[in-house]
């Protein structure tokens, strides 16, 4: 809604030259002021006292100053031009030489021109009579200064022109007239001028009535005075005091404006009476009558105006601060935050606004009775630090500025946030003695918060955690912490009995809850029953504002004795099947809050995905593992000739030994006989090494990591492969290196890294005439690991080969399958390391494959 024009007052309107009619304006404001110039100057002859020449008020001079006091300077010759004719032929009536006409006319102006620039310089144009600075500016210059200067001069110059002869009564005379003119009729032009219609339409009618009451009563006790008055001076306090109940009672209900208009009343009555010849201004001669009549006005009218301008400025006042109270009012009525004022010494809330009863739930007279009725319905973990903080800035130990966030239970459970932030005002010693703040509900930017980091940490969780049973109490705990629930379980469905079975719980600190935990672990759940099984049934999450009240939920005895009661639950989906159900609960009754389960459902959703990650994993694992033992027993069967002939070697022994035993036994030869027998014991030795060997190699078994000696099973492997180097003519060089660290990792697996390396050098080197040369090094490198090659002097291999090298399927042998190299890649990945392949320089290829020492592996 757009907001209303503000309102132009009758000066604004007056002085406002409009751009389309600026000639028109000005024209009519002329005509105006020529018309109120001659018809005052009429009002004053008609008021005059026969027999003088002397008017009692001279109503031009109070147009002149009314019309300048309201339009700009520029403008002030065009008024007294228009005035001119008016004046002459006003004064025309007396005779006299057109000289003797104008010099009035020099003097009025005079006297409205010092009287306009005074107030113009000194205070608000026009005059703002409720105010006192400006009433009390107005009678000094307008009605006392202003005349009285030109009445002196104007006086000295009729009489040393010889027009008149007594000085001070023409100074006195022309003085008192303009003053009381000053005193009752400028006054009420310029307030008139300045309200306009506007300002008797905003008139309710109750003030039209009490109008009339005023005017039938003062003008009923200037009847009476005016019949009962006997004639003398010494009636003149009973003229004076008669009306004065209703001049006080005019200035204290109309102001001002309604003041004038009475005195205005009073002076043309006195004015009617001395003209009568009835009343105390007829005793003395008519010079005397006038001069008497005058300053009984000006008697009655000056402290008048004055307690006048006290009461429209006190009220004035006492508007502005209603307003602002009602501004405040309804801004305090209309922001959703609550606006609160404390008085500390005693202590009383001085003013809460409407949202209280939102956001609190209780009734703003019920904090006005029990000012420390909020600190009772903050949560129990947060109310001693509240307390504290708010002790600590009453008491001065912290800043002013109060800035603080706790939480509030409302009557039906709810939990909100409230961030308060407070100023305290001091007295003159220094001490505060009033609180002011404002209270902001910002539960829905908390839970957002909380949500979000509860959504946050439970998917670093997810994202770090090896298995459901680790993760899972960090998922309780961080859901009861950051939501502010007080127990948190899991449970999991047993798919061969058709149940749900308790397999975690987690529960704050100050919550003992041993019965209902102990009932939890005993029990199992059938679908539809309880709020685990409903859930279970459902596949959607569950809220239950109070379980105590529930007739579905079987641990409600239970619950109530321990103190607990909202509750909500959600399903942990694989899927669309229901894998487990997570529940928590609150020694709080809480209402339903669907947000809350929607996130809490993803959570879920969350949690199932994690499951059915973990599970493609470990199958992902399997398959590889068999992939791996697959490949170990094709390289075991490549190596058939090898192995038989590394066999032979050792059985071959045993038999010539087992012969030369017997020759030394026929001989009665012991000492060569136990011999023969020793050297038979180590060949036999050596075959089983052998055999151990292969069989390791060939068993299919889960990964055993434990701290070895990488030179130790790079020896292994070589003296597995022996017959291979060997039977292909391979020159083999080792360059280990003595300082080498532990590494951490499955014996077998590094085994079959080595072979597969080893046997794919020689193969490489079968179809190469020049030397064949195999060289396995191993050293420790600056990152905490050890690194080993393989280096051999075969063909070598190509960039396109070097970039699918590792590529599963993908193989450079004829009679290869492609998954050598890929298996070794993803085992030494698995142990934390990186296998690679380089070009030699002169001829062949090497393969660096480096593993981690550190013992976080372990």
């Amino acid at each position: 809604m757009r907001d209303p024009a503000p309102r132009q007052s009758g000066a604004e309107q007056i002085s406002r030259i409009r751009p389309s009619l600026p000639y028109a304006h000005t024209a009519l404001i002329a005509l105006l002021v020529c018309a109120g110039y001659y018809l005052g100057a009429e009002l004053a002859f008609m008021l005059r006292i026969p027999s003088t020449r002397s008017a009692i008020i001279w109503v031009p001079n109070a147009v002149l100053l009314a019309v300048l006091l309201l339009t700009p300077p520029r403008t002030w010759a065009i008024w007294f031009l228009a005035a001119l004719p008016a004046h002459l032929v006003a004064q025309s009536r007396d005779g006299g030489f057109v000289l003797v006409l104008l010099y009035p006319f020099f003097a009025n102006v005079a006297q409205v021109i010092i009287a306009a620039m005074g107030l113009r310089c000194l205070a608000a144009a026009p005059p703002r009579f409720n105010i006192l600075r400006d009433m009390t500016l107005f009678v000094l210059i307008a009605a006392i200064t202003a005349p009285a200067l030109i009445s002196f001069l104007a006086a000295w110059l009729f009489v040393s022109v010889g027009w008149e002869t007594d000085f001070w009564l023409v100074s006195r005379g022309r003085f008192l007239n303009n003053m009381t003119t000053g005193l009752t009729v400028a006054p009420l032009i310029l307030m008139a001028a300045e309200s306009g219609l506007a300002g008797l339409r905003r008139r309710r009618g109750q003030r039209y009535v009490e109008f009339a009451l005023l005017a039938v009563g003062l003008g009923g006790t200037l009847y009476l005075t005016h019949t009962w008055t006997t004639v003398g001076a010494g009636s003149i306090p009973l003229q004076l005091y008669a009306p004065l109940p209703f001049l006080l009672w005019a200035a204290v209900r109309f102001g001002p404006g309604g003041l004038c208009l009475f005195l205005l009343v009073v002076a043309a009555h006195a004015i009617s009476g001395t003209i009568s010849g009835r009343g105390p201004y007829v005793a003395q001669t008519p010079a005397e009558n006038v001069l008497t009549l005058q300053i009984s006005l000006a008697v009655l009218a000056i402290p008048l105006m004055f307690v006048a301008a006290l009461i429209g400025e006190r009220r004035k006042k006492e508007e502005a601060l209603r307003e602002s109270e009602e501004r405040f009012r309804w801004m305090g009525d209309a922001i959703p935050d609550v606006i609160w004022f404390t008085a500390l010494e005693p202590e009383k809330i001085l003013y809460v606004s409407p949202s209280f009863e939102r956001i609190w739930g209780l009734p703003v007279e019920d904090l006005y009775r029990n000012p420390r009725l909020w600190t009772e319905t903050i949560l129990p973990e947060d109310r001693d630090h509240v307390n504290k903080t708010f002790a600590r800035w009453i008491a001065g130990e912290k800043v002013n500025y109060h800035d603080i966030e706790y939480r509030i239970i409302q009557p039906n459970g709810a939990i909100r946030w409230i961030h308060e932030r407070g100023v305290l005002r001091l007295n003159d010693q220094g001490k505060p003695y009033l609180a002011s703040g404002i209270s902001t509900d910002i539960t829905e930017r908390k839970q957002a918060e909380q949500r979000l980091i509860v959504q946050h940490t439970v998917t670093q969780m997810l994202a770090t955690a090896a298995t459901l049973e680790e993760v899972t109490p960090k998922i309780l705990q961080a859901v009861c912490k950051c939501l502010v629930w007080d127990l948190g379980e899991l449970w999991c469905t047993d798919r061969a009995a058709g149940v749900l079975r308790w397999v975690e719980v987690w529960h704050k600190e100050s919550i003992e809850a041993p019965q209902f935990v102990a009932t939890s672990r005993d029990r199992t759940f059938m679908p539809g029953i309880g709020l685990p099984g409903r859930v279970w049934s459902s596949r959607e999450p569950a809220y239950i504002p109070d379980v105590v009240q529930d007739s579905n939920f079987r641990r409600a005895s239970i619950a109530a004795r321990e103190g607990l009661h909202a509750a909500f639950g959600f399903p942990i989906l694989l899927g669309s099947e229901v894998v487990g159900v997570m529940d928590f609960f609150s020694q709080d009754i809480r209402q339903p809050d669907q947000d809350l389960l929607d996130m809490m459902a993803t959570i879920g959703s969350q949690i199932g995905q994690f499951i059915e990650r973990k599970r493609a994993e470990e199958a992902f694992h399997t398959a590889q593992m068999e992939l791996a033992h697959v490949t170990r027993v094709a390289t075991l069967g490549e190596m058939t000739a090898s192995i038989a002939h590394e066999i032979n070697q050792p059985l071959g022994a045993f038999v010539n030994n087992a012969g030369a035993c017997l020759s030394w036994l026929d001989a009665e030869n012991l000492e060569e006989a136990r011999n023969s027998v020793a050297l038979m014991m180590d060949d036999a030795q050596r075959a089983s090494e052998i055999i151990t060997r292969i069989r390791a190699l060939v068993k299919k078994a889960p990964p055993q990591k434990d701290w070895l000696e990488i030179n130790q099973t790079i020896r292994e492997v070589i003296a597995l492969a022996q017959s291979e180097v060997q039977r292909n003519h391979i020159a083999l060089e080792t360059q280990l290196s003595d300082d080498m660290p532990l590494v951490f990792a499955d014996r077998i697996q590094l085994q079959q890294v080595m072979l597969n390396l080893m046997m794919n050098a020689i193969e490489a080197m079968i179809q190469v005439t020049g030397p064949r040369e195999l060289l396995i090094s191993s050293e420790a490198d600056d990152s905490k690991g050890v690194v080993v090659v393989v280096r051999d002097s075969g063909p070598g291999l190509d960039s396109k080969s070097l970039e699918r090298l590792f590529e599963p399927f993908y193989t450079t042998k004829p009679q290869g399958m492609g998954m050598g190299l890929a298996i070794c890649r993803s085992i030494v990945q698995a142990h934390g390391g990186r296998l690679w392949a380089t070009t030699n320089r002169d001829r062949g290829a090497s393969f660096h494959f480096s593993l981690p020492t550190g013992e976080e592996l372990a």
